[in-house]
């Protein structure tokens, strides 16, 4: 290798490490500012690169589209009201495919009655979250659903 390539290949960037995804499917474009907002927070949630979508539909498409070598999701967070389908009916659907039945869901909803919170559970929900979200319940429910380890400050 020539003096030339060496400094080049010294002078590079390395490359950065590539942050796992977590699936937000939320319809209100307000809460899907505050998502972006909050995963730009603290040391669990930064770790993540939050992919938005509008409806259960487009979910579904994103989950579709992702081929090797890409990754699937580390996580969904998931509203119950969405049009077209609802969270529930989405829920249902990724349990029941293998593709994505090992993905977490955690739903983030404004509905407060114990009737959903157990439908929620019964689909397979890692959690349930009550709007508005706050950031340290959020941060808290994803490190315990993904078993990750908060770091010392």
């Amino acid at each position: 290798m020539d003096t030339q390539s060496a400094q080049k290949i010294e002078s590079e960037p390395a490359p950065q490490p590539v942050k796992d995804m977590i699936l937000v499917v939320e319809d209100n474009r307000v809460q899907q500012m505050t998502y972006k907002g909050i995963f730009n927070y603290g040391r669990v949630l930064n770790r993540f690169t939050p992919i938005m979508v509008s409806t259960a539909l487009e979910g579904l498409t994103c989950l579709t589209s992702i081929q090797p070598p890409m990754k699937l999701p580390a996580l969904i967070i998931l509203d119950w009201e969405l049009p077209g389908m609802s969270g529930l009916e989405l829920i249902q659907r990724l349990k029941a495919d293998a593709r994505w039945s090992g993905i977490p869901v955690i739903f983030a909803t404004s509905h407060t009655g114990k009737g959903e919170v157990q439908q929620a559970k019964s689909a397979g929900a890692a959690g349930f979250l009550i709007k508005p979200i706050k950031v340290t319940a959020l941060a808290s429910l994803v490190e315990k659903v993904l078993g990750l380890a908060t770091a010392p400050p």
